[in-house]
């Protein structure tokens, strides 16, 4: 069999610095780091890409390879492709789902780990069950109605707040509309919170040092980083004020400082 991902990926940075791979959120794309990369590429080489379903990377074949252990097993060949062994590992919300779950599945490829406003699944069977026909309900909407529609109502969830308020929200919002929403489709069926394998009680597997970030504004998630927390042996937490779900958009400058505070340890 071929592989069946054509990733779409940027370096930047010098390949003699330590690596560090980031990992986008849902409707997102590797260029959505651009503020944070900008600035670590002076003491790292940053990996940027595009996950199935998103931007330009192509995925050739059936719905599985959509799925978090397919895109896993998808990421560890890209890395091993461009002869990285180990480098470090970041991850926003959906971005962070796989994040964990490559921590927990491929450990030895991963020196410290960064998680941005994200969980391990769902803890239940019942939980799982409703997400999944929650996402299939906002799949049906990508593949049916106006995506300008969709975006409008998926930014005016709690919370993404304070997000349309940024004067750069205008820029995202436009970059966004780029996306194909059949395409996004696949990827909340296969690789949605309710649909992914749960990881709760594998995070006392990760031995890496570990990084929760989450806005103060973000109850749930803030909620869910301290949780994580308590069962990661090396785990640290960052709050960040005035802050919703997507840190790394919200405060670039607060979020990069926490990150790189982190790894220079």
């Amino acid at each position: 069999m071929s592989f069946p991902y054509r990733f779409k990926y940027e370096l930047n940075g010098s390949p003699e610095n330590p690596v560090i791979l980031l990992l986008h959120g849902f409707l997102g794309g590797k260029d959505d780091w651009t503020e944070i990369t900008d600035r670590l590429c002076e003491n790292f080489l940053t990996v940027t890409v595009d996950l199935p379903g998103h931007g330009y990377t192509q995925v050739n074949g059936i719905d599985k390879y959509y799925t978090m252990p397919s895109c896993a097993w998808g990421m560890i060949n890209f890395l091993d492709q461009l002869k990285i062994k180990k480098c470090h590992l970041v991850g926003y919300s959906m971005g962070g789902r796989l994040a964990l779950y490559l921590a927990v599945n491929y450990p030895v490829r991963f020196d410290k780990i960064i998680i941005e406003s994200s969980s391990p699944g769902l803890k239940t069977a019942v939980e799982s069950k409703a997400r999944i026909k929650s996402d299939k309900i906002l799949s049906r909407r990508l593949e049916t109605e106006n995506f300008e529609d969709f975006l409008n109502d998926w930014y005016r969830q709690p919370l993404f707040e304070s997000m349309p308020k940024d004067t750069r929200f205008k820029k995202l919002f436009k970059k966004r509309l780029k996306s194909d929403p059949l395409l996004l489709a696949k990827s909340l069926r296969q690789m949605g919170t309710g649909a992914q394998p749960s990881l709760w009680a594998e995070l006392v597997k990760i031995q890496a040092p570990i990084l929760f970030i989450a806005g103060d504004k973000d109850e749930k998630f803030k909620a869910l980083a301290y949780a994580m927390s308590d069962l990661c042996k090396r785990a640290e937490i960052s709050i960040i004020n005035n802050c919703g779900h997507n840190v790394h958009f919200e405060k670039p400058l607060e979020f990069y400082e926490q990150l790189n505070n982190f790894l220079i340890k």
